[in-house]
Order: structure tokens, then C-alpha cells, then sequence
């Protein structure tokens, strides 16, 4: 029951996190094209936010009826994430996209919500999404040192990753466990204390009937 609980209130800082995200994402199209006067692909954009948002409300609708929430539910969480934030990347520059470095974002978030094997999965779904932005990068960009300068951004990244779900996530288990051990620890203790109180209020009941007799 706790650990559900715990994976509950998991899943509402994601869904939470999620709705910041959208509202940013829209106003950063806005400013970009209407600001700064930079063309971006508007119904591509739309339709991917708008997906993103029916599955947040959708997701957080399901999740509101009391249904268990298990790993299997925070990592499809998780890997959504993943997916939108490729897909508006895909259509607002690639890998030349100043926010690329975000999608470290549900690497860090399954390295703290996650076992490490899912974990590690996101980790490499999300190396391969940035590999793959990087692969789509016209020729024309690659002029002078810039492809050195990509190459050494995908190194950087992969590191970053690497590190994220090698260290963040074992800090995170460690915590974990040592969560659990004092929760046990307190419930075990709530259980002897009953057994103590209850013992000491046999007592008195055996007292008091054998005290008239006396």
C-alpha cells in the first residue's frame, strides 16, 4: 500500500511536470515565431502538443479512479515524454535546437522513479532520439568545425547520460532502501507497542475482576 502510494504521487509530479512543460512549449513557439520571426512548421507543432496534452488529461483521468500504479505505468510515463519532446525537437531544429540538452530531463526522472534497467533503457531510447536528430542535420550545417562541434555535443551528451543513470539512480535505490528499512522499522515498532498496550490492558481487566473476589 505505501509503495503505491509513493508511485502515485510519482506519477502526479510527472503528469504535473508535464502540464508546465505544455504551457512553456506553446509559449516558446509563440515567441520564436511571432518574437523573433522565425518560421516554424505551426501544424506539425499543434497537433504534436495537442497529443501531448490529451494524453496528460487522459492519463491523469485514469490514474484519479484509483488504479494501482505500477513501474510498468511509470515507464510508459516516462517514454512518452521521450517521444513528444523528439518529435517537437524533429520539427523546430533538430538537433541545432538550443533545448536539445533536455531530453536528459526523462533519463533524470526514470533514474529516480525507475528500476535500473528501465532506467537504462530510457537512457539509451533517448541517446538514440538525439543520434537520430543529429543524422537528419543537413549537410549545409556541417560547414567549417561544426561537425567537430556536433560530434563533441553527442559525446557530451552521452557522458551526461551515463552519468545520470549510473550515479542518480543508484543514490536513488540507496534512499529507496533506506526509506523501506525505516518504515519497517517504525511499523514494527507500531506492532510492539500494540502488543505492549494491549498486554497492559489485559492486566488491568484480570486485575479489576480478581480484585472483588480478594
Amino acid at each position: 500500500m505505501k509503495l503505491q502510494v509513493k508511485r502515485l504521487g510519482q506519477i502526479d509530479i510527472i503528469l504535473a511536470l508535464r502540464s508546465i512543460a505544455i504551457f512553456v512549449q506553446c509559449l516558446l513557439i509563440l515567441f520564436v515565431n511571432l518574437g523573433l520571426d522565425y518560421k516554424l512548421p505551426w501544424l506539425p507543432l499543434i497537433l504534436i502538443i495537442f497529443a501531448e496534452l490529451v494524453f496528460t488529461f487522459a492519463s491523469y483521468a485514469f490514474y484519479r479512479k484509483g488504479k494501482a500504479i505500477a513501474q510498468k505505468a511509470l515507464f510508459i510515463q516516462v517514454l512518452a515524454d521521450v517521444l513528444f519532446l523528439s518529435l517537437l525537437l524533429y520539427f523546430s531544429g533538430g538537433a541545432t535546437n538550443a533545448f536539445v540538452s533536455l531530453l536528459l530531463l526523462p533519463i533524470a526522472i526514470a533514474a529516480v522513479t525507475l528500476p535500473s534497467y528501465l532506467a537504462v533503457i530510457i537512457a539509451i531510447l533517448a541517446v538514440l532520439s538525439y543520434s537520430l536528430l543529429l543524422w537528419q542535420l543537413p549537410m549545409s550545417v556541417m560547414h567549417g568545425n561544426m561537425e567537430g562541434h556536433f560530434i563533441g555535443m553527442w559525446i557530451n551528451f552521452l557522458f551526461s547520460a551515463g552519468v545520470v543513470v549510473l550515479i542518480v539512480s543508484r543514490m536513488a535505490q540507496r534512499i529507496n532502501k533506506r526509506e523501506l528499512a525505516i518504515a519497517n522499522f517504525r511499523e514494527e515498532q507500531l506492532k510492539q507497542e500494540k502488543v505492549i498496550a494491549l498486554g497492559v490492558a489485559s492486566a488491568q481487566v484480570t486485575h479489576q475482576i480478581a480484585t472483588p473476589i480478594s
